[in-house]
């Protein structure tokens, strides 16, 4: 019945709902009418999971609805597909990066301008007041960056509006907030609070210096406590926290900015059983801190952001419980900056449900136990800029569920797993980054995960630098090199483009593509210096091959096998030191405007039922033969020049081995043109066979009833 499910997904997307006739009309055409009772209901099992996919807004509702399929005994693979072809018509979610935007403090008379990245269209973005613009003032169901700007003010303000993002069946409001203040004012005067406004916005203004509280544990005068200063505390106050230890569950539940007095290592907050902090304020700040959490019999976070605003700064982080930081929530936002958050029992950075978040300039490192990711995405959206992650016991990054990331001058090191995984459905922008000396592999992308990574170096992981499953990512102008295993693995369907990258001395193969549905494009690179091959494609494997330079390989320039089918254009494969190309065992390939140059045995090798066509091609300076074929492999050769070889221009040999030469130049070959054996055939037509050290042919006995020749110079 398993075929029977893409049928189902596609109709469920065209339709809300499937009756029984709908569903026993496939019970028939699948040919299970012995069966029509069960099937049926096993069809309609399968289509309310789909249709209630389709109809969902949550992303989660579609993640249970894939896992309960599974449940019914269909592959996981098969399960999530059919999810995202039936919920393929319905609009994606609406979001944002970030959710609320500071424009910070600004001089007199100066503009405030920000980005927001949205998600999620078609749609219309509408300033809360003239004070704002946006440019454009429209968004797309893609990527739409929107520019931000307020109108400058002449006069000491504070601005707190809104822009609101609309589409036909969502709603996202962003919040915007900056200060305008004289420029020889002192910017670190406290907020003070206002009369409340409705729906629960506070208005803040600038405020006396009494707003602000400090605490210390041994001090004459404040509070000895944070939580004591907390409860005194307005909305908008700033609590200036002295050296000490402080055992305090901390909520922030109103607007409030947290301060360290002195190094953040002589400042501890260590809680037990608790988050050290519990940030759920429209906005908050917390700096300069160091914060605990210990084990205990309650798990959890050392930092809790279920809701609202945090800005986190020069803090560090550790927790013996779970996760360092987490936060969820499709109204919640944070920014890290200048912090390190290390050693926790899991994610150092948690982000799911919908929020999203900034990380900048941090380092995030050991985190341990098998989950111990360093940062995790899911069903949320991530900025990671100018950060270190290295050692942890799993990926280094982590996207999954649709989860969404930008990660830029990033150091990724040492970690246990994948340096960056990518997975079921997540999408990422990565830039400038190096991701290397992993235990695993540098960048894996499954399961219909989406990524493009520029500029990036993937180096030295115990591994493949790059696993491509299932997924079309793109790689521009990377350097992937001294990987463990294979430059680039791309397998079961696995799609996706590399192009203009260097793939260097890795190894085993430089580019390996396996298995039945794999096709990637792999275009202006350069393969070398592969302790291995070049480019191996196997297992039915496919796959494009264009404009790339594939040298000085340990083994084939080009390998191909096992129903392998590559189309390969416009390559140079050049001083290999095998042959330049292989095809053996069943493979199969196309070869067009290639030049096979200088490699140390044939240039093309073709055996064990291998067949190959060759079109338009230069091979030449080969050590041995141009072309050789034996055990049942077969050749098409067409306009090709094959010339200045060390042995036969085309040698074939054994029976059932079959050559097709048409309109070829073959000279100056060490030996003949043409060179048939033990029963070897060839159709030769209307080529040139000049020049040759030993002449045109060479024909033994068995051979020649297979031989065809016409209209050939000689």
């Amino acid at each position: 019945m398993l075929p029977l499910l893409s049928h189902i997904a596609e109709l469920v997307a065209e339709k809300t709902e499937l009756n029984d006739d709908d569903l026993a009309m496939l019970v028939y055409a699948a040919g299970l009418e012995e069966q029509t009772a069960v099937a049926t209901a096993e069809l309609r099992r399968w289509s309310v999971l789909l249709t209630a996919a389709r109809q969902a807004t949550a992303l989660t509702t579609r993640a249970i609805a894939a896992r309960s399929l599974t449940l019914r005994g269909i592959p996981d693979g098969a399960a999530r597909l059919a999810v995202d072809v039936a919920t393929s018509a319905a609009p994606p979610p609406l979001s944002a990066i970030p959710t609320t935007v500071s424009l910070g403090v600004l001089p007199l008379g100066a503009p405030g301008r920000a980005e927001i990245t949205v998600h999620g269209g078609p749609g219309t973005a509408i300033p809360g007041s003239s004070d704002l613009s946006v440019e454009p003032g429209t968004f797309g169901p893609g990527e739409t960056i929107l520019r931000v700007q307020a109108a400058p003010a002449h006069t000491e303000r504070l601005l707190w509006e809104t822009i609101t993002l609309e589409t036909g069946s969502d709603r996202l409001v962003i919040d915007v907030t900056g200060r305008w203040i004289p420029e020889s004012d002192d910017n670190s005067g406290a907020l003070a609070s206002d009369k409340a406004l409705p729906a629960g916005r506070e208005k803040l203004v600038g405020g006396p210096s009494s707003l602000t509280f400090d605490v210390s544990p041994t001090g004459p005068e404040g509070h000895r406590t944070i939580t004591a200063a907390l409860t005194a505390a307005p909305p908008g106050s700033t609590i200036r926290v002295h050296p000490g230890h402080y055992q305090e569950a901390l909520v922030l539940d109103r607007p409030i900015t947290l301060t360290g007095e002195g190094p953040s290592e002589d400042i501890i907050i260590e809680v037990a059983n608790e988050p050290c902090i519990t940030a759920r304020a429209a906005l908050a700040t917390v700096r300069g801190l160091t914060l605990k959490r210990l084990s205990g019999a309650q798990g959890g976070p050392c930092i809790d952001v279920p809701q609202g605003r945090l800005t986190l700064e020069r803090c560090e982080v550790t927790s013996d419980s779970q996760h360092g930081i987490g936060i969820q929530g499709a109204q919640t936002s944070a920014e890290i900056t200048d912090c390190r958050i290390h050693n926790v029992c899991g994610s150092g950075v948690n982000v799911f449900h919908g929020s999203q978040v900034t990380i900048q300039n941090c380092l995030i490192d050991a985190n341990r136990t098998p989950a111990g990711t360093g940062i995790s995405i899911a069903f949320a959206g991530v900025s990671v800029r100018d950060s270190r992650i290295f050692n942890c016991q799993e990926s280094g990054i982590y996207l999954a569920d649709h989860g969404r990331g930008l990660v830029e001058n990033c150091h990724i090191s040492s970690n246990g797993g994948p340096g960056v995984s990518i997975e079921n459905g997540s999408d990422a922008s990565m830039r400038s980054c190096r991701i290397d000396h992993g235990h695993h592999r540098g960048v894996e992308v499954r399961n219909h995960g989406g990524v493009t990574v520029e500029d990036c170096d993937i180096y030295a992981n115990a591994f493949s630098g790059i696993l491509i499953v299932c997924s079309e990512p793109t790689f521009r102008n990377c350097r992937i090199r001294d990987n463990g295993a294979n430059g680039v693995s791309v397998r079961r369907e696995g799609r996706g483009v590399v192009e203009d990258c260097q793939i260097y001395a890795n190894s085993y193969i430089g580019v390996a593509i396996s298995e039945t549905g794999s096709n990637p494009t792999i275009r202006n690179c350069h393969i070398r210096d592969g302790k291995g091959g070049g480019v191996a494609v196997s297992a039915h494997g496919r796959g494009t091959i264009d404009d790339c330079d594939i040298y000085a390989n340990t083994c084939a320039g080009i390998d191909i096998k096992t129903g392998g089918n590559p189309v390969v254009q416009n390559c140079r494969i050049h001083d290999g030191k095998e042959n330049g190309v292989r095809v053996h065992n069943e493979g199969r390939g196309t070869f067009e405007e290639c030049d096979i140059d200088g490699n140390a045995l044939h240039g093309i090798s073709i055996s064990s039922g291998g067949e190959i066509t060759v079109q338009n091609c230069h091979i030449r300076h080969g050590k041995l033969s141009g072309v050789i074929a034996c055990d049942r492999g077969r050749g098409t050769l067409e306009n090709c020049q094959i010339y200045a070889n060390g042995g036969a221009g085309v040698y074939f040999k054994g029976p059932q081995t079959r050559a097709t030469l048409h309109r070829n130049r073959i000279n100056l070959n060490d030996l003949e043109a043409i060179w048939i054996c033990d029963g070897g055939g060839v159709d030769a037509r209307d080529n040139d066979l000049t020049g040759n050290k030993r002449g045109p042919w060479d024909i033994d006995m068995a051979s020649k009833p297979h031989v065809h020749a016409y209209r050939n110079l000689e």
